[in-house]
């Protein structure tokens, strides 16, 4: 599912993107009144929640003054792990992930396994998945955060031991 952080309000979120986020059993999340236009100030505010809503960080570009530097910042101070992308050619746009990983704040993403650091031991999911589990019922069964399950859960499927059907998740 998608999750949608605005820097605006709520009844702004208006057009296909949206309505498909929405469809898709995704959320859409702001902390502004309800009509509030976005600014300059809300959508750097509107940062700090993207940061600390994941375990980590991944920014694919970020030129010399841009958003995501902001967030990454966030991510620093609330212990995040920041990952930065670094495309081919000589664009600004990955000036700002240069940056990043010249002074220490960020590590190189190359692929998923980059990220993606789980002992090749069983999580507790795959044991989970004698019968077809929900994502809640994964977590509430491992003990594991939505996030790492949904990791856990990535990794096991590109390696084509679990598949989902539906909203269920079972072994293949």
């Amino acid at each position: 599912y998608s999750l949608c952080v605005l820097g605006e309000g709520i009844v702004r979120a208006k057009g296909k993107l949206f309505k498909e986020i929405l469809e898709g059993g995704g959320c859409i999340l702001s902390e502004f009144e309800p009509n509030q236009r976005g600014s300059p100030y809300t959508f750097p505010k509107r940062n700090r929640i993207i940061a600390i809503l994941g375990d980590f960080l991944l920014i694919t570009e970020a030129p010399k003054g841009s958003g995501s530097l902001i967030t990454a910042s966030f991510a620093l101070k609330y212990k995040r792990e920041v990952f930065v992308h670094i495309g081919m050619g000589s664009s600004d746009n990955y000036d700002g992930c240069y940056k990043l990983l010249k002074e220490g704040k960020a590590k190189i993403f190359k692929d998923w396994r980059d990220f993606v650091r789980f002992e090749e031991e069983d999580s507790g999911i795959l044991s989970s998945l004698k019968t077809p589990k929900t994502l809640e019922e994964l977590c509430k069964e491992t003990g594991l955060s939505l996030s790492k399950v949904l990791l856990e859960l990535s990794r096991l499927e590109s390696l084509g031991k679990v598949k989902k059907v539906g909203g269920y998740y079972l072994r293949n």
